[in-house]
């Protein structure tokens, strides 16, 4: 059985979605069978951080509501082999309701145990909040990745978030620092590490540093490991983590 795993924050502008898209294709490229299930109702962009936006047609409340089978739903990445995509379903502000019915909770819980029969790691990217749409994310979970900027606003929404999902029975939890900068942590005008552990209490997998190739990859749909910067090696240390590998943190300096 595979590990589902749901990626959440707290607050926007994290980086959520991207941690997401490049942990899934670095897993993928140590020979994993890997689905990137992306649970943002309303606000999908999975697939664009993957390069997916045009192939992926139908979303996972097709196949929950028995709309489109899950092998049809499912998208295969063309360049990172074993790598999948279930997008999100894009619904309207008036539409959002029907995604958060006990059935669709039942039907994620049903999905996420199905897909864990089939791929090695289940990712499913959950929308920002700590509403219903992050307990539609974590139905079908077995444990979590926090993803937290080290700034005290974002620092407080993962706390909220973290606990939230230890209320769901979710105990494995993970914390993986984005986004550290650290000539603005020597100036004071960002928290460092241990304040970050600290204010979150997880355990710790990984730090990823402030890299302008990020937004350049999303903008050109390539996932960020197929790259060499030091985002991407950073994120491929955390996959080596994730697989049980021990691997000291990166340093930043």
């Amino acid at each position: 059985m595979g590990e589902v795993i749901v990626i959440a924050s707290g607050k926007g502008g994290s980086g959520k979605t991207t941690v997401t898209a490049a942990l899934s294709c670095s897993l993928a490229m140590r020979r994993k069978r890997v689905m990137a299930l992306d649970a943002d109702v309303g606000l999908r962009n999975l697939d664009l951080a993957l390069g997916l936006a045009d192939r992926a047609v139908f979303d996972f409340l097709d196949v929950i509501n028995g709309r489109c089978s899950l092998e049809k739903a499912s998208v295969c990445h063309p360049l990172v082999q074993s790598l999948y995509l279930l997008a999100a379903p894009q619904l309207s502000y008036g539409e959002l309701a029907q995604a958060f019915t006990p059935e669709v909770m039942d039907g994620m819980r049903a999905l996420c145990s199905e897909l864990s029969r089939h791929y090695d790691y289940v990712l499913v990217d959950s929308p920002a909040g700590i509403g219903p749409g992050l307990l539609l994310a974590a139905a079908g979970a077995s444990s979590a990745l926090i993803v937290a900027t080290p700034d005290l606003a974002c620092v407080r929404d993962a706390d909220q978030a973290a606990e939230v999902l230890l209320s769901l029975g979710i105990e494995r939890q993970r914390l993986i620092v984005n986004r550290v900068r650290p000539s603005l942590i020597d100036r004071g005008g960002a928290l460092n590490i241990d304040d970050v552990i600290d204010g979150i209490s997880v355990q710790l997998i990984g730090v990823i540093p402030e890299d302008e190739s990020v937004t350049a990859c999303l903008n050109a749909g390539q996932p960020l490991p197929l790259g060499k910067s030091r985002a991407a090696r950073a994120v491929g240390n955390i996959a080596r983590r994730l697989c049980g590998e021990r691997v000291e943190l990166m340093k930043l300096r």
